[in-house]
């Protein structure tokens, strides 16, 4: 475990990052990063943004009660030569092995941000498929519509690439987003391998 550590960034997007391909199914005690420890409650687990590092809640822990935790996820590819996992799903499963061994009992409290909160609920559905008790999942400026399992890997890419679209376009002051064509060119690329 580290102690609120920078690392290059990283985009993981369909099992690619800065990794050299290797891939395994855990999560290294490395991902965890103390954000603030103390408090006699049970912390608060923050999951990673697109960019792969926990250090960008450190405003947020500044703001929060001061007896709370707080423990970031922070990308195994972040600072290392290691692939990120090939699915969101088997991301979920590997934070939450490592959380139920660093957390053993009691409920978990998780919180995630834009990408992050795709992580935090892939987490929680593999910690309640485990047994265990998830009291909070805290998704800030996170569409749970994007992992819906309802939806085709397609269909979610499709949204993803729709949405970033529009806030790029609306953030650039643009008026125009962009048409079928150019999404369905995005979306192959997000899918493709």
């Amino acid at each position: 475990e580290r102690t609120g550590t920078a690392a290059k960034p990283v985009l993981a997007v369909n099992g690619k990052g800065n990794g050299n391909g290797h891939s395994d199914p855990g999560a290294p005690d490395e991902c965890l990063v103390t954000l603030r420890s103390g408090g006699d409650r049970p912390p608060l687990y923050l999951f990673h943004a697109a960019g792969g590092l926990a250090t960008v809640y450190s405003r947020l822990v500044a703001a929060l009660p001061a007896d709370l935790p707080a423990v970031g996820l922070q990308s195994r590819a972040a600072d290392s030569d290691r692939a990120e996992y090939p699915t969101i799903e088997a991301m979920g499963e590997a934070y939450a092995r490592l959380l139920s061994a660093r957390h053993p009992d009691g409920p978990l409290h998780l919180l995630g941000f834009s990408w992050g909160g795709y992580a935090a609920l892939a987490t929680a559905a593999a910690l309640e498929q485990a047994g265990r008790e998830v009291a909070l999942v805290a998704l800030l400026d996170s569409d749970p519509l994007w992992i819906d399992p309802a939806r085709t890997p397609e269909e979610r890419a499709r949204g993803i690439m729709k949405q970033i679209s529009g806030s790029l376009f609306r953030d650039l002051g643009l008026v125009q987003e962009a048409d079928d064509a150019e999404l369905a060119l995005a979306t192959d690329a997000l899918l493709d391998d």
